[in-house]
């Protein structure tokens, strides 16, 4: 199972850059990428959270979808432009989501949004794949 979620991320991450250099046509359609079905899943059913992140173990995907969960709760600057509604491009990492939980008033409303035993499973899955990651 694992594996078919790899190949299908992988596939994800094909179509979005093909669609960002214009390879391809409207006979493409559009799809809501895996990675994005898991984490709204992951989001509203936080039981079963710790059990996947258990599971899951490829560190490139495990930590993204760390990464992307935090992001989804992380608030975001007052000085940023409508146009841009996720984090900042040098800032969507592990480690610009640590500098947000190094703010106190980021940490709380973060933690307030996604409770604290989420926000210290989360942390720790991702401080786990870096350093798997490190070594490779």
């Amino acid at each position: 199972m694992q594996k078919f979620l790899v190949i299908i991320m992988e596939l994800d991450v094909s179509k979005q850059s093909a669609d960002t250099q214009g390879s391809t046509t409207r006979d493409d359609s559009i799809r809501t990428p895996l990675l994005e079905m898991i984490l709204e899943e992951l989001t509203y059913n936080k039981e079963i959270l710790d059990p996947f992140l258990q599971v899951f173990d490829e560190p490139k995907w495990k930590l993204k979808m760390v990464v992307q969960y935090l992001w989804k709760f992380i608030g975001k600057p007052s000085i940023r432009t409508h146009r841009s509604n996720g984090p900042p491009d040098d800032d969507a990492s592990f480690n610009g989501a640590l500098k947000c939980f190094s703010n106190i008033t980021s940490a709380k409303s973060t933690i307030k949004k996604i409770r604290t035993e989420v926000v210290q499973l989360l942390l720790a899955h991702g401080f786990q794949k870096c350093s798997s990651m490190d070594g490779m």
